[in-house]
């Protein structure tokens, strides 16, 4: 039972999270959970996976980032991370993930976010455009966007952000993904539903000098 001092953001968090775990669940690795919508492409690569050999998931965990690298990467406005790992003759591994801050004014600042992840699973590449407006110091407002040349594939969303300390940041995130293929779709296809599929979920970094501390999940609607 939640007493009656307890900050109301927390009371937001319980409801969003408990309404965003009801669904089935799948595990895997993520860079940044809270942009890694599962969009059409992606999904037809589900449908003929390449083959994994016995040392496939070894090599994800040797080249995949630490909690150490991961506490350095998040703890600078400016960051850049490269990692190559050869899979076979003919294939490497590539993850790289880079992130950059700017305040363009009093409480409002500009971020943008890029990443690769490349594997036998994953082949995936995003850029996001992200504007923040901080509403008080413990609260703020973001609004991103996936660019992309195709326009079937752009993604836009918005995120409540949450500072309940210093280095803590919370993210209550909820992504259109590819808000526009139904009209601009090259190849003709449609959602079976009509209707955009969306992505919600929860992430949370902490970030001290002496701790580290990150979890996020993601539900992806039909």
């Amino acid at each position: 039972m939640m007493k009656r001092n307890q900050p109301r953001y927390q009371k937001w968090i319980l409801v969003f999270t408990l309404t965003t775990l009801y669904a089935r669940t799948s595990h895997t690795f993520d860079f940044f959970p809270e942009f890694g919508a599962l969009d059409a492409v992606e999904a037809e690569t589900l449908d003929s996976p390449q083959a994994l050999d016995s040392e496939s998931q070894s090599d994800v965990l040797t080249y995949m980032p630490d909690l150490q690298s991961d506490a350095a990467f998040f703890s600078r406005p400016m960051a850049f991370e490269l990692a190559l790992g050869s899979l076979s003759a003919k294939q490497f591994l590539h993850y790289q993930r880079v992130r950059l801050s700017k305040m363009l004014s009093e409480g409002l600042e500009l971020r943008f976010t890029h990443w690769i992840q490349r594997d036998l699973e994953e082949d995936r590449e995003r850029q996001i455009l992200e504007l923040l407006s901080t509403v008080s110091p413990a609260f703020g407002v973001s609004l991103y966007g996936i660019p992309s040349r195709e326009k079937e594939e752009i993604d836009l969303g918005v995120a409540l952000l949450l500072w309940p300390r210093s280095g803590q940041e919370i993210r209550m995130f909820h992504t259109w993904t590819d808000v526009v293929r139904e009209e601009r779709s090259q190849g003709g296809d449609r959602f079976v539903s009509s209707q955009n599929p969306n992505s919600i979920g929860l992430s949370s970094r902490l970030t001290l000098e002496n701790e580290y501390a990150t979890f996020g999940f993601r539900r992806d609607l039909p």
